[in-house]
């Protein structure tokens, strides 16, 4: 019966859901930190340009913004699907061991429509947590292309390279996807495992001699890592590589003036911080129809029972089997992945490369 091989694999697809959309939360956590941690930019050195330093840090400030709504209204709502998660699957486990053999198909019939109205309360809770950050997406790809509006105007208004910048601009996208797969690897290679400890490194992507002073660019500089995991140092070492790579690219660009590094970098910053948020949604997205696939193999169950098809009893055989087994899996990874979620180390220093605050166990 294919309903029944579903009811086993649903835990399967909750568990591997929620580690990617975990590990995708932690990006997004790095990224939105560097952009809270980037000082406003100065260009009082060259008067002409005071209207358009205003329009970088407005689009600046709207990054900042996007920044801490993520962290302060979507952020705490995934962590409370891992909560979920645990508290459906306790409660999986006490029927499993405290619902008798010969139970009646009336009594099994009402069971089965709690856990399911549950597990709809959930999904909808899921759903709801989807559709902001889909949304949220979009809003972020509409900030991206204003943000680049604004770095085109400047460099036009200092005469600057379009075909450099647009060159360099491309070159960044690139980089900055690859950081993302690399974060990736290594937050997935490390959720649920124990003695996998996370942080969040936040550091200068780059760094600018103008005017007389240095300017440092912390927006970009975030990563999410892990510590004490065996078989990611692999990918610890690419990051680090990619993240000395990016810093080449908006630094050593001789085409590029400074003041328009300094708009390139915040630029691509807040598109990096797009990038994740696209991967979060995606996420976000698959947890939702994870929970929504978990509802309807407790509606076939209660199907079946009405009509027959299957008896109390073998309902209760196949709540014991995902108990002992795929229940397991997930209460012990959710357990694992709270306790992770809860103490993530944070690395923030303004003061020093990301690169360098990456420590390789």
């Amino acid at each position: 019966m294919r309903y029944i091989m579903n009811f086993s694999q649903s835990p399967l697809v909750i568990n591997n859901a929620n580690k990617k959309q975990s590990s995708s939360d932690l990006i997004v956590q790095s990224s939105c930190r560097s952009v809270l941690q980037q000082p406003f930019v100065n260009f009082t050195n060259n008067p002409s340009l005071i209207n358009l330093q205003q329009d970088v840090n407005s689009a600046l400030g709207i990054a900042k913004e996007n920044s801490n709504y993520y962290l302060d209204t979507i952020q705490p709502m995934i962590i409370s699907n891992i909560s979920s998660i645990s508290a459906y699957y306790t409660m999986h486990n006490s029927i499993a061991t405290q619902v008798p053999a010969g139970t009646s198909i009336s009594d099994w019939l009402n069971i089965l429509s709690a856990i399911r109205d549950q597990s709809k309360t959930y999904a909808s809770e899921a759903h709801i947590t989807s559709t902001l950050l889909s949304q949220f997406s979009h809003k972020l790809d509409n900030s991206v292309s204003s943000f680049y509006s604004v770095v085109d105007k400047l460099n036009a208004a200092i005469l600057g390279d379009n075909g450099a910048l647009a060159q360099n601009r491309n070159k960044l996208i690139d980089i900055q996807t690859q950081i993302a797969v690399d974060e990736v690897g290594i937050t997935l290679g490390a959720i649920s495992i124990v003695g996998g400890l996370i942080s969040i490194v936040v550091g200068i992507a780059s760094s600018f001699f103008t005017g007389g002073a240095t300017i440092t660019m912390v927006i970009g500089g975030g990563v999410a890592i892990a510590t004490g995991v065996a078989g990611i140092t692999g990918a610890t070492l690419k990051l680090k590589g990619d993240l000395k790579l990016k810093e080449i690219l908006l630094v050593e660009d001789a085409n590029l003036k400074n003041e328009v590094r300094v708009a390139q970098a915040c630029s691509a910053g807040n598109a990096q911080l797009a990038v994740c948020i696209s991967q979060a949604a995606q996420s976000s997205l698959d947890m939702s129809n994870a929970w929504g696939f978990l509802s309807n193999d407790i509606e076939s169950l209660i199907n079946d029972l009405n009509m027959g098809i299957i008896s109390g009893d073998k309902v209760r055989e196949l709540f014991l089997s995902s108990a002992n087994n795929q229940v397991k899996i997930v209460l012990k990874d959710t357990d694992i992945i709270k306790s992770q979620m809860s103490g993530i180390e944070y690395v923030i220093n303004p003061k020093k490369y990301t690169y360098d605050l990456i420590n390789v166990n």
